[in-house]
This record gives C-alpha cells, structure tokens and sequence, in this order.
C-alpha cells in the first residue's frame, strides 16, 4: 500500500511538470497539441516497452539488454529534447 501511494504521488507530480514544461517551452496556443503528443507517445511506449523487454528477456535470458535498451532511449530522448530552449516573451522557441 505504501508503495502505491508513493507512486500516485510521483505520478502527479510527473504531470503537474509535463504541463508546467509544455507551456514554457512551446507557445501557448500549441499547448494543447503539445499535451495530446506528450500523452499519445507516452502511452504507446507504456504498452509498447513491457512487451518488447519481456521479449528481449525470453530471448536473450537475462534483464541486461531490456535495461540497455531503456537507458539508450532514454539517453536517444535526452539528446533530442538538448536543442529545446525556454521560449521568449512572444511564444517563439529561440
């Protein structure tokens, strides 16, 4: 039970983040487009990952690639966001 509620506290604060970030990075009148594409690839990558990793493990026997091929996407989204700077008074990406 502990854990559950821990998690439901990450999780709103995960989302009270995704939508502050959204506004400041992109202009206000794409925030809703930038939302619903945040929750679209967050949600296939929710059904996505576990059936891939569970894959991976049958095949390979081992939890070491399933971890290296989250880290490397993770690393793969990082490096994608890195361009992304706060957006100026008038709503523009700089």
């Amino acid at each position: 039970m502990r854990k559950r509620v821990i998690w439901i506290i990450l999780e709103a604060i995960g989302v009270r983040s995704t939508l502050y970030t959204s506004r400041n990075l992109f202009p206000k009148n794409y925030s809703g487009t930038v939302i619903g594409l945040w929750t679209l690839y967050h949600g296939l990558g929710s059904i996505i990952s576990p059936v891939l990793s569970g894959w991976i493990i049958d095949a390979t026997g081992t939890y070491v690639w399933a971890f290296i091929l989250a880290m490397s996407c993770s690393i793969l989204s990082l490096l994608l966001l890195l361009p992304i700077t706060k957006t100026d008074s008038v709503g523009i990406l700089n």
